[in-house]
């Protein structure tokens, strides 16, 4: 199968910018309230 453009986004954090992980698993934002 070819699956042209269908491959989902790379996630990137909203608090550091950094790609593989988002803002609510962001390990600078330091410890869960």
């Amino acid at each position: 199968m070819d699956y042209q453009g269908s491959a989902p986004a790379p996630r990137t954090c909203y608090t550091c910018g950094v790609v593989g992980h988002q803002a609510r698993e962001c390990p600078q934002k330091g410890p869960a309230k």
